[in-house]
């Protein structure tokens, strides 16, 4: 028996007869179940005890109709989705995808069984997209889906059903923009809340972070607020992502980023390397390195914006394939 609580987004507290339920997609006359749990919330409020009330939010629904939902959740818990931990994920640093990274996403996906869409709209190609969706196809995905977002429904619809979502390169900041216009970044919260297992190759790595860099700044410098960044989809809020790192030589992006939100882990990650993700441990796949810059117990001093960074203690750390960290006290 578990003790009333389902954590994530499926979330249910019961207590002095309230129970509040956080269900999916029901009909706007509140009496159709129209998709899985994962697309939209509705809440529910059971007041007292059943005795053939009718519920004050909702009287053209009886009591009934709220113990059929509720039923419904409880039993949906683990077969449509629900999940104690937030999905795994693979963080690509960019340049040639590294096998031993996307054969790790296709089996966090649901190996043979996976149905994994994918996001291109970090790119403005024509063709983009269609090398990372056949390469997935190849390597045995049950389906996989370029997703184009101009028939919006059918868009959360496949969402709604994946296994795994994955974000090639281009601009993280074009990529935002678009989920933002169609108002899908929620839903790819609510998915990977619910257990599906996410990734991203350069931008599509970019974007996973809260605090998402979109740019090296415009003059290289360690001065607070010089590092250009802006709200990213926010999988993992704890690590500031960047890619291409030492190809690109990033290292001074991404500290002064850090030393701009102390709260947050910086993760360097290079081409043709990756970081999986599963809870709070990070384990390094690829060819190259991974540099982690942690200020948290560091001795900063204050800085307005525009003046000279300064501080002591700032731990980096580098890793290399098959060796892992932690990013939680």
């Amino acid at each position: 028996m578990h003790d009333g609580r389902v954590h994530g987004p499926g979330r249910l507290k019961i207590a002095s007869g309230l129970a509040v339920v956080k269900l999916a997609v029901v009909s706007k006359k509140a009496g159709h179940l129209q998709g899985l749990p994962e697309a939209a919330f509705v809440f529910f409020f059971l007041q007292g005890k059943n005795d053939g009330r009718t519920c004050n939010k909702h009287p053209e629904v009886a009591p009934s109709m709220y113990q059929t939902l509720l039923l419904i959740f409880l039993s949906g818990v683990t077969t449509h989705g629900f999940a104690d931990q937030p999905g795994p994920l693979v963080i690509v640093g960019g340049g040639k995808m590294p096998p031993q990274a996307e054969a790790r996403f296709l089996q966090l996906a649901g190996g043979k069984d996976a149905r994994i869409v994918v996001l291109a709209q970090a790119s403005s190609r024509t063709d983009r997209g269609t090398a990372a969706t056949r390469s997935f196809s190849e390597r045995g995905a049950a389906k996989v889906d370029n997703l184009r977002l101009e028939d919006l429904s059918r868009a959360r619809q496949i969402l709604g059903q994946a296994s795994g979502i994955w974000f090639p390169g281009g601009s993280q900041k074009q990529l935002y923009e678009a989920l933002e216009k169609k108002k899908l970044l929620q839903q790819i919260r609510t998915r990977y809340l619910a257990g599906v297992a996410c990734g991203g190759t350069s931008a599509g790595a970019a974007i996973l972070s809260e605090r998402m860099i979109t740019q090296s700044p415009k003059k290289a410098a360690l001065v607070q607020g010089n590092t250009p960044v802006q709200q990213g989809l926010g999988l993992i809020p704890e690590l500031i992502i960047d890619q291409h790192f030492l190809a690109r030589h990033r290292m001074d992006r991404l500290l002064g980023a850090v030393l701009d939100s102390p709260d947050r882990i910086g993760v360097g990650i290079s081409e043709s390397t990756a970081i999986v993700v599963q809870q709070d441990r990070c384990t390094v796949l690829g060819k190259g390195s991974v540099v982690v810059i942690d200020a948290r117990r560091a001795k900063l001093e204050p800085a307005k914006k525009g003046a000279i960074q300064s501080g002591s203690g700032i731990d980096i750390s580098l890793y290399r394939a098959g060796q892992s960290f932690r990013f939680k006290p």
